[in-house]
């Protein structure tokens, strides 16, 4: 193999070395913010939670006008997985393969 075309494969080889060096230190980063934007959506989810509690406790009086709107979602919310999971007890526990969750209680 002649010289240059040593030196240019050499070049190659150290140029994807460097990409590659860097593309690891992007997945590091990316996964950091990755990790980092869990972490903040559990907070919020967790603060969201607490300040649910506080509304429905009478413990905080917040004023704003959507506040109305979301708890009134957040109880038909909770109603409804309430409903899901006693339909989803009546079926585990019938005895024929009819969907017992149409049957009225």
């Amino acid at each position: 193999m002649t010289q240059p075309k040593r030196n240019k494969i050499l070049n190659a080889l150290q140029t994807m070395k460097g990409e590659v060096k860097k593309t690891g230190v992007i997945g590091k980063k990316m996964l950091m913010a990755s990790r980092t934007n869990s972490q903040l959506k559990e907070s919020y989810s967790e603060l969201g939670r607490l300040a649910y509690k506080a509304i429905k406790d009478e413990e905080l009086d917040w004023k704003n006008p959507k506040l109305k709107n979301i708890v009134s979602i957040i109880e038909a919310c909770e109603k409804d997985l309430l409903d899901i999971e006693k339909e989803v007890q009546k079926i585990k526990f019938a005895e024929g393969p009819y969907d017992i969750s149409k049957d009225e209680d």
